[in-house]
């Protein structure tokens, strides 16, 4: 693998999409909590685990999306000689692959969630950035 099939960009750009589609609604439903003065009902907490749990449901098929990426990266170094290993594009394919291996998708934590639904809230902004997390991921090694 020289660089991402278009199926594998396409497939990452539609990751981006949900998940910022994902992000942005509960980033919305916090706000709205937060604006009530944190005091969430039944309906607003059972909206939130519902949130987070779709967010979480589409950093789990990213995950394994990369992790298939990951793979195939990793047997077209292995095939590789180590005199091409040691050499430029060997370093740029290896850099390429640590750019996936070091992305963190971490699922999101409800109680990180929760931390702002309190009064004793941060005052800076959730931060949800697993979008931009995946968008930065290049398409092909940097040489």
């Amino acid at each position: 693998m020289t660089k991402l099939s278009k199926i594998q960009s396409k497939t990452l750009s539609e990751f981006v999409f949900s998940l910022r589609f994902f992000e942005q609604n509960l980033k919305l439903s916090i706000s709205a909590i937060t604006q009530k003065g944190g005091a969430a009902d039944e309906n607003d907490g059972l909206d939130i685990i519902t949130r987070v749990d779709s967010l979480n449901s589409v950093l789990q098929d990213a995950r394994d999306f990369i992790e298939s990426i990951k793979d195939e990266i990793e047997a077209y170094i292995d095939a590789r000689s180590d005199i091409w290993k040691e050499g430029d594009r060997g370093v740029a394919f290896q850099n390429w692959l640590e750019e996936f291996q070091d992305i963190d998708l971490e699922e999101l934590d409800l109680d990180y969630v929760a931390e702002y639904l309190t009064p004793e809230r941060p005052s800076d902004p959730i931060v949800l950035d697993y979008s931009d997390l995946i968008e930065a991921l290049p398409s092909e090694p940097s040489f």
